[in-house]
């Protein structure tokens, strides 16, 4: 944003936590991104950032945790509060059926091998502890829920 003539970050006061990964691609000549040079590059110059590699705890009981693929540093965020987790997926899912269909990646995903992986692992570990997930890309009133079994034991997802 612009405070007084001058770029500064949204939230003042904020450390924003970056994926080196993400940081390095987009940060190179050769992939460039517009919404990446106005809204994240300017903070390498305001002491707000902080690039991070792998699983990163933020604070306690909230962790960021690579999911690469839909870009090369994506990061989902879990949360442990009172004996429960959730995760925020961001755009590890982009429609119901790839709870199922686990293979099947947008076309603007950076490497669909990647992001296929990073999908299989976060609902395996999802159904096997009992996660709650959050998804902003999934209709209202089926956007947080939980990963069971179905037929075959098959993954299937239930709103909650």
């Amino acid at each position: 944003v612009q405070r007084d003539g001058e770029r500064a970050p949204t939230f003042p006061a904020a450390t924003y936590h970056v994926a080196q990964a993400d940081w390095d691609h987009y940060t190179d000549e050769a992939n460039l991104n517009a919404q990446f040079d106005e809204q994240v590059r300017p903070l390498g110059d305001t002491g707000a950032l902080h690039l991070v590699t792998g699983e990163h705890e933020l604070t306690d009981g909230v962790t960021i945790l690579p999911t690469n693929g839909h870009t090369p540093g994506h990061q989902c965020v879990m949360v442990r509060s009172n004996g429960e987790v959730g995760v925020l997926t961001g755009d590890l899912f982009h429609n119901l059926a790839q709870i199922v269909e686990q293979d099947w990646c947008p076309m603007f995903d950076w490497r669909t091998d990647l992001s296929t992986a990073s999908r299989r692992w976060l609902l395996w570990r999802a159904q096997v502890e009992n996660w709650v997930v959050f998804s902003g890309h999934f209709p209202t009133g089926q956007s947080i829920g939980r990963i069971d079994s179905g037929p075959n034991d098959r993954p299937v997802w239930r709103p909650v």
